[in-house]
């Protein structure tokens, strides 16, 4: 396994990762390989196994992998002629995500052990919608139909109840946002409380079983990483981080 040391992953003298992006409980490793050629690839790596090149969606030349599952599913997109969302599973190989109706563009950002992935789709207007597909042959189901006033908005993690977080783009501006799977999408900030005074929560980036919420922020003008409990804790709601990171770790913490 990768305890105790640092693994340069690479396929060939030609071949090296240049991205890891994701890793599950077994060890599988998901990311961006980079070829002397300068196509990109997304990547799948065991120690057991070494890496494999996971290819193109068919039609387009480069890939991206975000996102692995404990069953070893792996959601990313493909690029070329656009982006276009993917799964990749085991024994099936790399299938292509359906869009939003008249869109063109898609990326998957997460997926879940239930298979649920999660990221974004454009409808024909080119505006990106958070979005969440449950059967990669049928259209996605927009998560921000709740949300108002927004110009954009994506979905970049997920946890195994079905919470997700990421941002939408109001007046311009990032702000983080939740995806409740009961409630709709509502903004972070209105489910912190007094503990949220003196921040703007830009993006959320990664949500635990514990719904505990990592992602980057302005705190009193300051650029910061933050973690954040959207529960009726208020004493214990936000925890600041020291620093000034742009962003915090986007894995989740898994139970």
């Amino acid at each position: 396994n990768l305890a105790g040391g640092v693994h340069d992953l690479v396929l060939s003298s030609e071949k090296r990762m240049e991205l890891g992006a994701d890793i599950n409980d077994a060890g599988q490793v998901v990311g961006v390989s980079g070829h002397d050629a300068g196509i990109k690839r997304a990547f799948l790596y065991h120690d057991s196994t070494g890496m494999t090149d996971l290819g193109p969606v068919p039609g387009r030349t480069t890939s991206f992998a975000r996102g692995i599952n404990e069953p070893g599913s792996v959601v990313g997109h493909s690029s070329g002629a656009g982006a276009l969302a993917f799964v990749w599973r085991p024994g099936v190989g790399m299938t292509a995500l359906q869009n939003i109706a008249g869109g063109a563009t898609s990326e998957a950002s997460e997926i879940n052990d239930l298979g649920a992935i999660y990221g974004f789709a454009a409808d024909a207007a080119g505006v990106k919608h958070a979005v969440m597909w449950t059967d990669p042959f049928a259209a996605p189901q927009r998560l921000d139909l709740s949300v108002v006033g927004h110009a954009g908005t994506e979905a970049l993690d997920v946890n195994e109840s079905g919470y997700a977080v990421g941002y939408g783009l109001f007046e311009g501006q990032e702000r983080a946002l939740v995806f409740d799977p009961v409630l709709g999408a509502r903004r972070l900030d209105t489910l912190i409380g007094p503990a949220a005074t003196g921040w703007t929560f830009n993006r959320a980036n990664g949500i635990n079983e514990n719904g505990e919420i990592v992602g980057s922020g302005v705190f009193n003008g300051q650029t910061r990483a933050f973690m954040a409990s959207p529960v009726p804790e208020p004493a214990t709601a936000l925890a600041f981080l020291a620093g000034t990171a742009l962003l915090a770790l986007r894995r989740k913490r898994r139970a």
